[in-house]
C-alpha cells in the first residue's frame, strides 16, 4: 500500500534575491537562511485558494494522502501536521511541531540532503529562472530522497512539488507537494529529478529528467563502460563495439544510457566531451 505525504511549504523570498547573486551560493540552506530574515507579507486568502486548486494526482491515487503538513520556512517551523505522521515515519506530530524544520533535516540521510542542498534544489531554481514567472505554477518538480523512521530503518520517499513564486523575483514563495513511500520499489540510491508541464490540471509533457548520485562511487564508470566509451570516441558504431565484445547492440545501448545518467549528460557528444575534460579515458 502506498503511503502519501503532502508538504505545503511557505517560503518568503521577495526581499533577498540580491543576497544570492552567485548560483554556487544558491543552496537550499542559504535560501532558508535568507528567507528567515525576509519581510514578506503572506496573503492567507491567496494561499488558501492555491491549496484548493492544487491537484497533484488524480484517480485512485488522490484518495491515498493520509498525511498533510504545513511548513513555514521563514520561521523554519511546522504550522500543522496530521496524526498520520505516525503511520508514515513512526514519529508523533509533536516532534515536528515543537522542534521545527530541523527535526526533518536531522532524520534525512546526510548524503541525500547534501545532494538536494547543493545540486537538486539549485537546479530547480535555475529552471524557474529560465521561464516566465506567470508559468511557474504549471510545472511539477519530482524527486526521491531517503529518510530514517522511528525504528532506525531507512525509507525512500517520492515527492511531487509545484512552486508558487514571487511576481517580483521569480523565487519560490510556496511549495505544494505530495509524496509517497517507494521503499518497496526503490532498489538503488539514485535521486531522479523530473520536471513536467501541466495544462488544464493534467500533465502534458515531460520537460527534463536528471540523475543525481548521493554516493560518489555510484558515478564511477565500470571497466566495461570505459572500454565502450573509448571505442565510441574512436568512432566505432554500436554494432562494431558489440561485435568486439560479443554482446548485443541492445546491451551496448544500455551501457550508453548508464554512462549518460552517471555523468548527467544529455547525448553522446556531451558524454564524450565530459569524459575528455574529466580525463576519464
Amino acid at each position: 500500500m502506498f503511503t502519501f505525504i503532502l508538504f505545503f511549504s511557505i517560503l518568503t523570498a521577495d526581499t533577498f534575491i540580491m543576497k544570492l547573486g552567485n548560483p554556487v551560493d544558491f543552496t537550499y540552506m542559504n535560501y532558508l537562511h535568507s528567507a528567515h530574515y525576509a519581510d514578506d507579507i503572506i496573503d492567507e486568502r491567496e494561499v488558501q485558494e492555491m491549496c484548493s486548486n492544487f491537484k497533484p494526482v488524480s484517480g485512485f491515487l488522490s484518495q491515498m494522502c493520509p498525511l498533510f503538513v504545513v511548513i513555514d520556512y521563514a520561521r523554519m517551523n511546522y504550522v500543522s501536521i496530521t496524526e498520520s505522521t505516525k503511520t508514515v515515519l513512526g514519529y508523533h506530530p509533536t516532534g515536528f511541531l515543537e522542534n521545527g524544520l530541523g527535526f526533518m533535516l536531522n532524520i534525512m540521510d546526510n548524503d541525500f540532503f547534501k545532494t538536494y542542498n547543493q545540486k537538486l534544489f539549485p537546479s530547480n531554481i535555475e529552471f524557474l529562472k529560465s521561464i516566465p514567472q506567470a508559468e511557474h505554477a504549471n510545472y511539477t518538480f519530482s524527486f526521491n530522497f531517503r529518510i530514517k523512521n522511528i525504528g532506525g530503518s531507512w525509507i525512500d520517499l517520492y515527492q511531487r512539488s509545484t512552486f508558487i513564486t514571487s511576481k517580483e523575483t521569480g523565487l519560490p514563495l510556496y511549495c505544494l507537494a505530495v509524496g509517497f513511500d517507494i521503499t518497496a520499489f526503490k532498489k538503488d540510491s539514485v535521486m531522479i529529478r523530473t520536471i513536467e508541464k501541466s495544462e488544464h490540471g493534467k500533465i502534458s509533457s515531460m520537460i527534463e529528467t536528471d540523475y543525481f548520485y548521493p554516493y560518489e562511487e555510484d558515478t564511477l564508470l565500470t571497466k566495461q563502460e570505459k572500454n565502450i566509451l573509448k571505442w565510441m570516441i574512436d568512432g566505432l558504431s554500436s554494432k562494431m563495439i558489440a561485435a568486439k565484445l560479443s554482446i548485443s547492440e541492445n546491451t551496448i545501448s544500455n551501457h550508453r544510457q548508464n554512462m549518460l545518467r552517471k555523468t548527467n549528460t544529455k547525448n553522446v557528444a556531451q558524454l564524450v566531451a565530459f569524459a575528455i575534460s574529466n580525463r576519464i579515458i
